[in-house]
């Protein structure tokens, strides 16, 4: 799933996500495609402590406006 979201990059080979060959670009562009196309709740949840339940929901929405 790291691969998949563009968190790890493969040791070998190219990774396809819709088109694109996540393994030739940046952080920059990878956060962007996550923020934009993938889904991804993480195990250990990574919320911003001095926010809300509400407000951590909301937070990545605002971000993709």
């Amino acid at each position: 799933m790291n691969i998949i979201s563009g968190l790890d990059k493969p040791s070998s080979g190219e990774i396809r996500v819709l088109g694109n060959d996540l393994s030739r670009y940046d952080e920059l562009f990878l956060a962007t495609f996550r923020c934009t196309n993938i889904g991804y709740i993480f195990q250990s949840y990574n919320l911003i402590s001095t926010l809300t339940t509400k407000e951590n929901l909301a937070f990545p929405m605002q971000l993709a406006g």
